[in-house]
C-alpha cells in the first residue's frame, strides 16, 4: 500500500495580497491539515520574490518552505502529493505551468486544491472583460477542473462547482471554514469602548465590512442606511475597508446625494485585527450587503464576538444569517426595513445570536482538515490498486464485430454501448455484455473500467458518440480514446464530426482540447503517421496507439 508520504503545499497566494480572506483560510487550514497527518512530510511553496506568509513561523514548525527552483532540482525528493490553496491567482503569463509545472509532472502526483468561490465566472462583466484577464482566468478554471480532488468552502461554491464547472459531485466536498487562531485570540479579549470612540464612534452605529469591489455593494448599503436613517437619525454607520482617496471622496459625495449629514457615515479605513474585533463587537450588528459571497468569514466573526448579522438573501450569506435578518440586496428598502426590525425587535438579537452560536457549533479547522487528510489516505489505499479488468468500447452501431481490439483490451472483459434502436441487433456476444448508449456518463464516472474506446464509423452519420465524448469529459476516471481505423482519418473524421473538421488537424484538435480525450488508437501505421503530421508539435500532448484490424488479425 502507496502511503501519501510528501505533500507539496502551494501557498503563493497568501503571499500576493495578505490581507484577504484567502490568505487568512489557506494558512489556517493548512495548519491544521499538517497536524492532521503527523505521517506527511509537508513542504511549503512560496515565491522568493515576496514577502514569506504572515503565518510563516507557525508553519514553519510543520514543514519546510521551497522555491520552484530547489524542489525541480529535487530538493523535496518524490512528491505524492500537491495541494493547491488557491487556483484563481495571477498566473505570470505562464498559463497551467504555474500552477502544476513541468517538473512536477514525473512525480504524477495527487491534485487536490480549494475553491472559494466562481464569482468572476458567474459576473464575467464585472471581472473577466479584459482579454487578458479573462484568459488568465479561465487557464486557471480548465486547471482546476482536471483535478482529481477538490474541497469547497461552503455548500454554495460546492454547487456552483458541480453546476458551472461540470465537476463531478463525488470529487468535490465541502468543508466549511472557522474564524482564525489569532482572531480567535482577540476575541478572547476584554471587551475596549475606547476603540470606537476613537474612530468616531460615540452612540449606535451599524458595522459595514467590505471594499469597493462592486459585488460587494457598498452603494447599495449607504442608499439603505440613508432610508433607514431618516427614522433613527442617531445612529451612524461605520464602513471597515481599505479605500483609495478617489473611492473614499466617491463615498462621501454618495452619502451627501443621498441625504446624509456629515457624520452619519464613518469611512475608518483599514484598521488592525485589534481594533476590528472591538468595532464588531461594539457595534449594533454586522451588515453583510454582498451580491454573492464563497462563505463569509466576518459573519463567524460577528457571532463569536457576540454580535448579530443582518444580510442578503443570496449565495453563502442566505445559510448564515437568520432568515429574518435576510433582506434583497438589490433593493435598499429592503435593506432599511432589516435595520429597522433589529432595532426595534430585542429579541431578534437573542435570536440572532443563538443562530449564529448554531453556525459555529457545526465547523471548526480540525474537521475540515480531518476530511481533507481522509481524501488523502484513501486515495494512497487505491494508489496501487490494479486497474479494473474491463474495457467499455462506445459505438454508434454494432461494428465492433468487424475489429480484433487485441493489445487495446488483452486480458480484459469488453462491454459494449450501442444506441438503443441497436442493443437488441448485437452479434458480438464474446465480447460480453451489451448495454444501452445512454448510461456511458453514469458507468464511466466509476472506476468499472480500464479505458473506453469510442469507435468512429465513416458509415453512419449519427453523432451519438460525440454526445458522449462530451458528456464524459468531467468526473471520468478511465482513460478515453478515440478509433480512428483505416488509413484515411480525413474521410472518417469528416463524415463523424462534421463541420467542426475543417481539415484533419482542425478536427484532431477538436477531439483533444474540447472532447479532453486520452489518445488515439489506429489499426495502420500510415494513419498514426497522418495523425502526427497533421497535429505537428501538438502531438506530444496526445498518445497514440496502433493495433491491428480484424482482416490482418485472421491472417
Amino acid at each position: 500500500m502507496r502511503r501519501i508520504s510528501t505533500l507539496l503545499i502551494d501557498l503563493r497566494a497568501a503571499q500576493t495580497n495578505p490581507e484577504r480572506g484567502i490568505a487568512t483560510y489557506s494558512q489556517a487550514l493548512v495548519e491544521h491539515l499538517c497536524r492532521a497527518m503527523p505521517e506527511a512530510r509537508c513542504l511549503f511553496l512560496h515565491d522568493p520574490n515576496q514577502p514569506l506568509p504572515v503565518r510563516h513561523a507557525e508553519l514553519s514548525r510543520l514543514g519546510t518552505w521551497h522555491d520552484e527552483q530547489a524542489l525541480a532540482a529535487g530538493a523535496g525528493g518524490r512528491i505524492d502529493a500537491v495541494f493547491t490553496a488557491c487556483f484563481f491567482v495571477w498566473l505570470q503569463g505562464r498559463g497551467a505551468e504555474y500552477l502544476l509545472p513541468r517538473w512536477l509532472q514525473p512525480h504524477a502526483p495527487l491534485r487536490i486544491g480549494i475553491v472559494y468561490d466562481l464569482i468572476p465566472y458567474l459576473f464575467p462583466e464585472a471581472y473577466l472583460a479584459d482579454a487578458t484577464a479573462r484568459c488568465n482566468y479561465m487557464t486557471a478554471f480548465d486547471t482546476m477542473r482536471s483535478y482529481d480532488a477538490l474541497f469547497a468552502i461552503s455548500e454554495t461554491t460546492r454547487r456552483d462547482a458541480i453546476r458551472l464547472a461540470g465537476i463531478a459531485g463525488r470529487r468535490i466536498v465541502t468543508i466549511d471554514g472557522d474564524i482564525d487562531e489569532g482572531k480567535r485570540r482577540l476575541l478572547a479579549a476584554a471587551a475596549d469602548p475606547l476603540v470606537p470612540r476613537r474612530h468616531g464612534l460615540d452612540g449606535p452605529y451599524f458595522l459595514y465590512i467590505g471594499g469597493g469591489d462592486w459585488r460587494k455593494n457598498l452603494t447599495g448599503m449607504v442608499h439603505g442606511f440613508a432610508a433607514y436613517h431618516r427614522r433613527d437619525p442617531d445612529c451612524k454607520l461605520a464602513i471597515t475597508c481599505r479605500l483609495a482617496e478617489p473611492q473614499r471622496a466617491e463615498l462621501e459625495a454618495l452619502a451627501t446625494a443621498a441625504g446624509l449629514a456629515p457624520g452619519a457615515v464613518v469611512c475608518t479605513g483599514y484598521v488592525s485585527d485589534a481594533d476590528l474585533i472591538q468595532l464588531v463587537r461594539h457595534a449594533e450588528a454586522s451588515v453583510f450587503p454582498s451580491f454573492y459571497e464563497g462563505l463569509g468569514l466576518p459573519i463567524l466573526e460577528a457571532y463569536a464576538a457576540g454580535t448579530p448579522v443582518l444580510g442578503a438573501d443570496n449565495s453563502a450569506i442566505s445559510a448564515l444569517v437568520l432568515p429574518e435578518l435576510l433582506f434583497d440586496a438589490a433593493s435598499p428598502d429592503a435593506i432599511a426595513a432589516a435595520l429597522g426590525r433589529l432595532r426595534a425587535d430585542p429579541g431578534l438579537r437573542d435570536r440572532s445570536l443563538a443562530f449564529g452560536r448554531r453556525v459555529l457549533g457545526r465547523i471548526g479547522w480540525p474537521a475540515a482538515a480531518d476530511r481533507i487528510a481522509s481524501c488523502l489516505r484513501a486515495a494512497g489505499r487505491s494508489a496501487t490498486s490494479p486497474p479494473p479488468n474491463r474495457v467499455a468500447v462506445v459505438a454508434d452501431r454494432d461494428m465492433a464485430a468487424r475489429f480484433t481490439l487485441g493489445p487495446w483490451a488483452a486480458g480484459c472483459a469488453v462491454d459494449l454501448f450501442l444506441p438503443p434502436d441497436a442493443c437488441g441487433m448485437s452479434t458480438t456476444v464474446h465480447l460480453g455484455r451489451v448495454f444501452p448508449l445512454e448510461i456511458v456518463p453514469t458507468v464511466l464516472t466509476g472506476s468499472r473500467y480500464r479505458r473506453a474506446i469510442f469507435m468512429l464509423d465513416a458509415a453512419t452519420a449519427r453523432h451519438d458518440l460525440l454526445d458522449q465524448i462530451l458528456a464524459t469529459r468531467i468526473g471520468c476516471d478511465v482513460e478515453r480514446w478515440v478509433s480512428i481505423p483505416g488509413s484515411n482519418p480525413v474521410r472518417l473524421l469528416a463524415s463523424s464530426l462534421g463541420s467542426r473538421c475543417s481539415d484533419l488537424a482542425a478536427a484532431l484538435r477538436w477531439l483533444i482540447d474540447t472532447g479532453e480525450i486520452t489518445g488515439f488508437l489506429v489499426d495502420e501505421v500510415v494513419c498514426r503517421d497522418r495523425i502526427i503530421a497533421a497535429l505537428g508539435g501538438r502531438a506530444a500532448d496526445v498518445r497514440i496507439e496502433v493495433g491491428r484490424p480484424a482482416a490482418a488479425a485472421a491472417a
